[in-house]
C-alpha cells in the first residue's frame, strides 16, 4: 500500500529514489552504447548525444541530480542544462500539445527554482505520496475536465 514520506524515513527514500535513478541512468548509457555498436556494424550511426532528446532519460539524470548530486554519474550535468534538455525533448515528443508544455514547464520549474523547492516538484511527479492535498486534487480535476 502507499505511505507517506516523513522525516523519519525520507533519507532512507531519498538514497533509494537516487540508487534507483543512477541504476536507470546508466543502464541507458550501455543500451545507447550497444545501439551504437549494432548500428555501426550497418553503417548507420547514433548521435553522441541521444540521451538529451529523451525525456525519460533525462528525468532519471536530474533525479539523480537533484537528490544525489556527489553519486550522480555524469560529471558535467546541472540541473539548468538538464532541464533546458528536458523541456526541449519534450516538445519533441510525439504526445499531445498539453502532455509537451506539461512537461516541459515540469522540467523547467525544477532547473529554475531554487533547490529545495525544484527537489519538491521533482518528488511530486516521481512519488503520488509526497504531493500536497491540493495539487492531488487539481491534477484529478483537471484530467477530469480534459477528457
Amino acid at each position: 500500500g502507499a505511505y507517506r514520506i516523513h522525516g523519519s524515513n525520507h533519507s532512507v527514500f531519498a538514497e533509494k529514489l537516487a540508487e534507483r535513478a543512477r541504476w536507470r541512468v546508466e543502464h541507458d548509457f550501455r543500451r545507447l552504447e550497444a545501439l551504437s555498436d549494432r548500428a555501426a556494424e550497418i553503417g548507420l550511426t547514433v548521435p553522441a548525444d541521444a540521451g538529451l532528446h529523451d525525456p525519460v532519460h533525462l528525468e532519471e539524470r536530474l533525479a539523480s541530480l537533484c537528490v544525489d548530486e556527489p553519486q550522480h554519474p555524469v560529471e558535467t550535468d546541472s540541473r539548468l542544462g538538464l532541464a533546458r534538455a528536458g523541456a526541449t525533448a519534450s516538445l519533441e515528443m510525439n504526445a499531445s500539445w498539453r502532455r509537451r508544455a506539461t512537461l516541459a514547464a515540469w522540467f523547467l520549474s525544477i532547473g529554475i527554482l531554487p533547490r529545495r523547492m525544484g527537489n519538491a516538484v521533482l518528488a511530486w511527479k516521481l512519488v503520488a505520496s509526497s504531493r500536497p492535498a491540493f495539487l492531488a486534487r487539481l491534477s484529478k480535476t483537471i484530467r477530469r475536465v480534459t477528457n
